[in-house]
């Protein structure tokens, strides 16, 4: 294996495992990548919690920025109380 192979394989490693650590952490909701934000749910659902001015800059977030966000979100989702 060459050098730059073996920067890149480290390098690789290193992304692998903060994303781990992130996922890890944050517990994100499943579809924290690519939301649905049409498909409506009443109850228990973190993309209610998403602005419009969020909804459309969510591309525009890095993966560690959906994150965090979609698992902020997802909190505030999971502590709703219905009678």
């Amino acid at each position: 294996m060459s050098y730059m192979e073996q920067q890149m394989q480290q390098a690789m490693e290193a992304s692998e495992h903060e994303y781990n650590e992130l996922m890890e952490e944050f517990r994100p909701p499943s579809d924290w990548d690519r939301p649905e934000w049409e498909v409506k749910s009443k109850v228990h659902n973190w993309r209610n919690y998403a602005s419009e001015g969020l909804k459309r800059e969510w591309q525009a977030f890095t993966g560690r920025q959906k994150i965090m966000i979609s698992s902020l979100l997802d909190g505030l989702a999971d502590n709703e109380h219905w009678d």
